[in-house]
């Protein structure tokens, strides 16, 4: 019963969801419906329709997120043989790793802002897709590295992710140098006084120094 009714959710989902098809099989029973975000995340609903062959094994954490998350919907006696709802995650970074898994780069944005850029370290770090981005970052980092030292430390969380040894260990010396701690432990920007909210787990830091 609450499988049922979980379906009848995403059925709704579907139907109101910006719809983009990534798909290169001309097999229906090849595709299956991803549908990323809620009405009210930051980059709202979006629904892709892809190919099953080419997102069906990109890591073994999405493998398993793709076998929690599938339900099997119908709409006007047209069966969709899956539909995936990844309702935590943005669906611009999302659309992304499906463009790319599609081999379909020309696709891809030629430029991305710094949140866009955290959006996508979210993803990957999620679903270990880091592998699909490697050759994109340089181009898409490039940009901002005059905005290395963020008040948020947004760069941090980016570098640890990424894989940018040289980024994170400047940044995280810089932390332990610049930064007071308040009562709770946590970091506090100079400039804002606030208390630096970086999505890098705390155990982590703490392996730099």
């Amino acid at each position: 019963m609450a499988n049922d009714r979980r379906s009848r959710a995403v059925l709704s989902l579907a139907l109101e969801a910006q719809t983009e098809y990534i798909t290169t099989t001309s097999h229906k029973r090849d595709r299956m419906a991803i549908i990323v975000g809620m009405d009210n995340s930051p980059n709202g609903l979006r629904k892709f329709y892809v190919s099953r062959p080419h997102v069906g094994y990109l890591s073994e954490r999405w493998y398993q997120a793709i076998k929690r998350n599938t339900y099997r919907t119908r709409f006007r006696k047209r069966r969709i043989t899956k539909t995936i709802h990844f309702a935590d995650d943005d669906a611009n970074a999302m659309r992304i790793f499906l463009y790319i898994a599609h081999a379909q780069p020309t696709k891809l944005p030629q430029r991305l802002s710094l949140d866009e850029l955290v959006q996508l370290a979210r993803v990957a770090q999620r679903y270990s897709l880091n592998h699909l981005v490697v050759g994109y970052l340089d181009n898409w980092i490039r940009p901002h590295r005059n905005r290395i030292l963020d008040p948020e430390y947004r760069w941090l969380y980016m570098a640890w992710q990424f894989g940018l040894d040289q980024d994170y260990r400047y940044l995280a010396l810089h932390l332990a140098q610049n930064c007071p701690v308040n009562t709770e432990g946590r970091f506090v920007a100079p400039s804002t006084n606030r208390t630096i909210t970086t999505l890098l787990p705390s155990h982590v830091l703490g392996e730099s120094f």
